[in-house]
This record gives structure tokens, C-alpha cells and sequence, in this order.
């Protein structure tokens, strides 16, 4: 940074490009171009999405994560999120014996959000501490369980 920002006298000054005083030298990096954005995350993930079960990608991402250096988590989850819950409504369809169950993106986000952060609670983390991470949204999959509760009761009735 010394090297493109000439003559600074402060550490604010180091901060500042072309009129922007940013928080922290990360950021000030980021606006300069110096770092890399997600491209090599996202390259991960999409080669591993050849391979790899959605269970050992949503692994592969919560270490990058933990041991990545990730510019814009939000972004990286934004990017790859479908990767991430392929095997999502296969697995809820399991789950509730119901082999027709539809699921929204919504509803799908949250459930692998919700994977995702088991992963992390073993590694003695939560969602909640990366900065940019959505947090999974109770109201959807509420829904589903209403759904398929009224349905089993409407089949019970049925017999």
C-alpha cells in the first residue's frame, strides 16, 4: 500500500483513497484491487460440485469459511448456494416420506443454512459469526411442517 499510496502521514491517510477514509486497511486493500475477490472459492466449489455429495461441499465450504481468507461472504454464499443444497429436497423428501414434497429457494436456503451450521457447530462455530452469512429463516420451514402435518392428518382421516 505504501508503495501506491504516496506520502501518507497517518494511519487515516493510508486508509483513504480518492477521498474514502475506510475502517480498515482490508477494505482499503479491496477498493485499491490488491486483493482477490472469490474467484478461486467459487472456482472450488463449482469443480468440487463434479464430484463431490452436498454434504462434503457445504463441508468444503464452511472450511473455507473457517480457514479461508473470503473477501465477501455473503457473495460466496449468494454464488453457490444451489451447489450447496442440491441434495436438499432429496434429502427433506427422505426425511418426511413424502416423495412429492416441493420446496421454494427460500425454504431451500434455510434447510441447507441449517446443515451448514451443524457443520460449523462441531468446529466450535455458528453462522452467526461470519459477518455477510444469512441466518436460516424459522418461517420456512415452518411452513413445510404445517403443510405436511395437515396432510397426515387429512390421510389419517381418509383410512
Amino acid at each position: 500500500m505504501l508503495i501506491i499510496i504516496h506520502g501518507p502521514r497517518s494511519y487515516e491517510e493510508i486508509k483513504t483513497v480518492g477521498g474514502v477514509t475506510y475502517q480498515t486497511f482490508k477494505e482499503t486493500c479491496n477498493d485499491l484491487g490488491l486483493l482477490n475477490d472469490n474467484r478461486e472459492w467459487n472456482d472450488a466449489l463449482n469443480e468440487g460440485s463434479q464430484w463431490a455429495t452436498g454434504t462434503q461441499l457445504r463441508e468444503l465450504f464452511v472450511t473455507i469459511l473457517l480457514y479461508g481468507e473470503v473477501m465477501n461472504i455473503g457473495k460466496l454464499w449468494e454464488t453457490n448456494w444451489k451447489t450447496l443444497s442440491d441434495d436438499i429436497v432429496y434429502k427433506k423428501r427422505i426425511m418426511c416420506q413424502h416423495s412429492r414434497l416441493e420446496l421454494n429457494n427460500e425454504q431451500i436456503q434455510s434447510y441447507c443454512l441449517i446443515e451448514i451450521d451443524k457443520i460449523l457447530v462441531r468446529a466450535g462455530s455458528y453462522l452467526s459469526d461470519f459477518d455477510g452469512m444469512p441466518l436460516p429463516n424459522s418461517q420456512s420451514f415452518e411452513a413445510i411442517e404445517n403443510r405436511l402435518i395437515v396432510k397426515s392428518l387429512v390421510i389419517m382421516l381418509m383410512s
